[in-house]
């Protein structure tokens, strides 16, 4: 399975944080430092031993590309400007040795940021701490089950793709210029007839 997502939304409590606040995210970590210990999050890269070297990542904020922007985008149009950001962010979570092991998820619910789980999409993790960057931005397109990692660079926005599209030459890891990326995806979007995978 690509992704494991653990969400463990009833064992958590609802930790309100504006603007993602240290003392907040501090609280969530404490909160899966102890789900851990308990065994009650299971995770292949995490023991309970541990939780004393855990620590919290730069938030990174988690945008879509949705289906009916993708449809109509033409070569030279600004590829920034068909990301939706939808008021989520994911805060890594890592090990001493700067390893990410896990994420806090949060998303702006009733205007407040509140944390809404916790779980590491696998690919993202890989790719999550190669790119230190202020812009760098979490996109999918979620029609299409597709995962990029963003970020500005002198060029323009890039994607580092988390999946391989080998069709389409768009390799994990490879960043390649969104517009290129976007482009190669407009007849998919095209030809999406809207049921589930």
């Amino acid at each position: 399975m690509r992704t494991k997502i653990l969400y463990l939304l009833l064992l958590i409590p609802s930790i309100s944080i504006a603007q993602v606040q240290e003392p907040d995210l501090q609280k969530a970590l404490q909160t899966l430092k102890q789900l851990i210990t308990s065994q009650q999050f299971r995770d292949k890269d995490i023991q309970p031993g541990d939780t004393s070297q855990l620590f919290l990542g730069a938030p990174i904020r988690v945008g879509i590309v949705p289906l009916d922007k993708l449809r109509s985008y033409k070569s030279g149009q600004s590829a920034k400007e068909l990301i939706t950001d939808i008021n989520k962010m994911i805060v890594p979570v890592l090990k001493s040795n700067r390893t990410v092991v896990s994420s806090i998820s949060t998303e702006m619910i009733n205007n407040k940021w509140v944390v809404s789980g916790f779980g590491i999409d696998e690919q993202v993790s890989q790719k999550i701490d190669s790119i230190n960057n202020a812009s760098r931005k979490l996109v999918r397109i979620l029609s299409l089950r597709l995962d990029f990692l963003s970020f500005e660079d002198a060029t323009g926005l890039n994607f580092i793709p988390l999946q391989d599209d080998r069709e389409r030459n768009i390799l994990i890891g490879r960043p390649l210029k969104a517009e290129t990326v976007l482009l190669a995806y407009v007849k998919a979007a095209n030809d999406y007839n809207g049921l589930p995978w």
